[in-house]
């Protein structure tokens, strides 16, 4: 019988196998991968068919779908959460176990070869009055290729465009840099967001 552990350290090989097909939050995988963030669940036993890395709201499987250490990861992921996967067999293992709670709200990435610096800054200098957006430090930045955005705006300060500056001075400040902002998105505000910043 398989028993399960939680590690907070970077990887071993064969659990960054088991993650290779994923594109989508491919810098959140690679951050808990790296043991950077969140932690990676997987059984204890030599040959690893199964693996979740929990990231935030984020429940991230890899591997054989139909193994006996994926339907123990599936059957004990907690909500409410957002379940990442790739391909039909994953999606059918959620199902079920989670039918009647797993709501469908597919994941998308967005291709950042349409951002502008131009047009980011104009974006990104409509912040309102009374807040201020604070770079990247240099130390921040050199130790990243890419980086996985994510905006979180205060319910009360909504609907004034600090998501739009923010993000918009983010990615181009990560443009000037040769860093990659990548883009996924279930939420569709968070959608509509990138679209409008010149995701594709």
């Amino acid at each position: 019988m398989s028993t399960f552990h939680e590690s907070q350290r970077r990887a071993p090989a064969e659990v960054w196998e088991l993650f290779r097909e994923h594109t989508e939050l491919r810098a959140v995988i690679d951050a808990a991968l790296e043991g950077r963030v969140g932690s990676i669940r997987h059984a204890s036993e030599s040959r690893l068919t199964a693996a979740e890395l929990r990231v935030g709201c984020y429940s991230i499987f890899g591997g054989d779908a139909g193994s006996d250490q994926a339907e123990h990861l599936v059957r004990s992921a907690g909500g409410p959460a957002e379940l990442v996967y790739t391909g039909e067999p994953w999606r059918r293992r959620i199902i079920e176990f989670h039918g009647a709670h797993a709501v469908p709200d597919p994941m998308q990435g967005f291709d950042p070869s349409g951002l502008d610096t131009v047009a980011l800054s104009g974006r990104a200098d409509q912040i309102p009055e009374g807040f201020e957006v604070r770079r990247l430090t240099c130390a921040d930045a050199a130790a990243l290729e890419h980086i996985e955005v994510a905006i979180a705006t205060a319910e009360r300060w909504r609907g004034r465009g600090l998501a739009t500056a923010v993000a918009a001075r983010l990615a181009h400040d990560c443009l000037e840099r040769g860093v990659t902002p990548e883009w996924n998105a279930s939420n569709p505000v968070s959608q509509r967001l990138a679209l409008r910043l010149g995701y594709r």
